[in-house]
């Protein structure tokens, strides 16, 4: 049975971006190329095959259970989260990270930062671990 690892506070709202501590929000992105599949020197274009990955830490989140790396998020509860939005404006169709019309070739992951755990008020099973938000990164 799928035990729930992101605890969503009331209020969370998933179009507003993290509220960071600090005033600079700081993103990791990735853009891995696969494929060069086609160069075109007389229209200076080029097709690729490639993956994006972007990082983030969203501090408003508590998570619960977590391995250390690899704990895939379901796609029904990733889709409640923020998820920064990148438009690659020179690609063919335009585009996006977070709006992708194929959202189930999108994956999201949670790795901890550090190990440290608490206990919360979300359960009555101590056996639960619960991690703050800053301490997990969303890739």
């Amino acid at each position: 049975k799928f035990c729930q690892q992101i605890v969503i506070p009331d209020g969370y709202i998933s179009l507003v971006p993290v509220s960071s501590q600090t005033s600079i929000m700081k993103m990791k992105y990735t853009i891995n190329l696969i494929n060069m599949l086609n160069v075109d020197v007389v229209t200076s274009t080029f097709t690729m095959q490639f993956t994006t990955t972007v990082e983030w830490i969203d501090d408003r989140l508590v998570y619960k259970n977590l391995q250390r790396k690899g704990n895939l998020v379901k796609r029904e509860d990733w889709q409640q989260l923020w998820i920064p939005d990148f438009v690659m404006q020179n690609t063919e169709n335009k585009a996006h990270t977070s709006t992708n019309e194929d959202e189930y070739h999108s994956i999201v992951r949670l790795s901890m930062l550090n190990e440290s755990s608490y206990t919360s008020s979300y359960s009555n099973n101590y056996n639960d671990f619960y991690y703050e938000g800053s301490n997990v990164l969303i890739s």
